[in-house]
C-alpha cells in the first residue's frame, strides 16, 4: 500500500510573545547537544484520584538533583510555579523552566547562556515555550536544536469503542457507529521509550488517510477526555483516534460486509508506525425500513368513484415502526372499449 507522509506544520503568534523562527541552544551543558528527552508535549498526565486529569504542557529533560540549567534566550527572570515545581519564566521571551531546587532571584536579568539555577529532586527539567495555556511544541523544526529522532513510534493495540462510550465492541459484529482506539508510544533517539505520539489518524479500505489531530500547541485540560480514552495514564496512550481534540466524533460505516481500519501514529520528525483491524459491520447506523404492502396486493378492479383503503406494514430489523410514509401515485385514464 502506498502511503503518502505530510507533516503539517502550524504557526503560532502571540501579542505577548516572539517566538523565536531560528531556534535556540539547549538549556543543559554542553549546550550544542543534544539531551535526553523523555516525556512530550500533550502527553496524559493523571493528578491524584484522576487517571486523565490535564495534558503535559512542555518536554521533560532528564537532569539529575543539582544539574545546571541556562537561558536559552535573554530578559528578566521571574518566579513561577508552587513550591515543589519552582520555575522561572523569562518576560519577553516564550521560555520557561520548571523543576528548580534552586533559582536566580525575581527579577535578576538574564542573558542567554546565564545560569538561571539547579534541577530539584524530580531529577528532570521541564521545558516549555509559550505564553501560559497558549505553549507551543518546543520540539519543532524551528524550535530546540539540535534535536535527531530516527527511531518510529510503535502502535501496540487497536480495539472499537461503541461511539461515546467505554465499551468495547466485538470487531466482528459491530453494530453501528464506533470510536476508533490505538495504543501507542514512541521512542526518541538518545531519548526515551515510551513518549507521546505526535500526530494520529485512520483510514478506511485504503481511501486516504484522515488526519485527525497533531499536537503542535498544548490542548486545554477540558478537551482531555476526547483525545485519551479510559485506561490512559502518566505512561499509556489510548488515544481516540476517530474524535477531534476537543469534539467527539467516529466512524459510522456506510453498510454491511468488511471493512479494514488502518491506524497510523507520526512523531515530530515524521517517523510513523501503520497497523489495522479487520472488523465485520453487521448492522449500520443508519437504520433501514422496509415497507409491506398489504392491500391493494394485485389483481383487484376498482370502479370509478369507490372507496377502497391502502393498507400496510412497515419497520426495521429491530422492528421499530417507520415515523411516516410517502406514497406517490399516479392516474391512469379509462379507455373507451371500441365498437361496431
Amino acid at each position: 500500500m502506498l502511503m503518502i507522509k505530510v507533516l503539517r506544520i502550524s504557526v503560532w503568534f502571540s501579542t505577548l510573545f516572539f517566538i523565536n523562527i531560528y531556534g535556540y541552544q539547549w538549556p543543559l551543558y554542553p549546550s550544542d547537544v543534544q539531551h535526553y528527552v523523555y516525556s512530550t508535549l500533550d502527553e496524559c498526565r493523571s493528578k491524584a484520584d484522576t487517571a486523565r486529569h490535564h495534558f503535559h504542557d512542555g518536554i521533560d529533560i532528564l537532569a539529575i538533583q543539582s544539574t545546571n540549567v541556562y537561558a536559552v534566550e535573554s530578559g528578566f527572570a521571574y518566579h513561577c510555579g508552587t513550591e515543589d515545581n519552582e520555575g522561572i519564566r523569562v518576560q519577553g521571551t516564550p521560555t520557561w523552566y520548571v523543576h528548580l531546587g534552586t533559582r536566580v532571584a525575581h527579577g535578576t536579568y538574564l542573558y542567554e547562556g546565564d545560569w538561571v539555577g539547579q534541577t530539584n529532586a524530580l531529577n528532570h527539567l521541564h521545558f516549555g515555550e509559550g505564553p501560559n495555556q497558549n505553549e507551543v511544541n518546543p520540539l519543532r523544526s524551528d524550535g530546540i536544536d539540535p534535536f535527531v529522532d530516527n527511531r518510529d513510534p510503535e502502535i501496540d493495540t487497536i480495539y472499537l469503542l461503541e461511539n461515546g462510550t467505554n465499551t468495547v465492541m466485538d470487531p466482528d459484529n459491530v453494530t453501528g457507529p464506533v470510536d476508533i482506539v490505538m495504543q501507542a508510544h514512541d521512542t526518541i533517539t538518545d531519548g526515551g521509550w515510551n513518549c507521546g505520539i505526535y500526530k494520529v489518524g485512520y483510514e478506511i479500505d485504503n481511501t486516504g488517510e484522515i488526519n485527525k489531530y497533531q499536537f503542535d500547541n498544548w490542548l486545554s485540560s477540558s478537551c482531555i477526555n476526547y483525545v485519551y480514552t479510559e485506561g490512559s495514564n502518566n505512561t499509556t496512550f489510548k488515544y481516540i483516534v476517530t474524535n477531534n481534540t476537543c469534539s467527539d466524533d467516529c466512524w459510522d460505516p456506510p453498510g454491511i460486509g468488511w471493512y479494514r481500519i488502518w491506524v497510523y501514529a507520526y512523531d515530530i520528525k515524521n517517523n510513523w508506525d501503520l497497523d489495522y483491524i479487520d472488523v465485520y459491520v453487521s448492522q449500520t447506523g443508519v437504520e433501514e425500513y422496509y415497507i409491506q404492502v398489504n392491500s391493494p396486493n394485485g389483481g383487484e378492479v376498482w370502479y370509478y368513484d369507490e372507496t377502497h383503503n391502502i393498507t400496510w406494514n412497515t419497520g426495521t430489523l429491530a422492528e421499530t415502526p417507520a415515523d411516516s410514509v410517502v406514497i406517490h401515485y399516479s392516474k391512469m385514464e379509462a379507455l373507451a372499449t371500441p365498437t361496431g
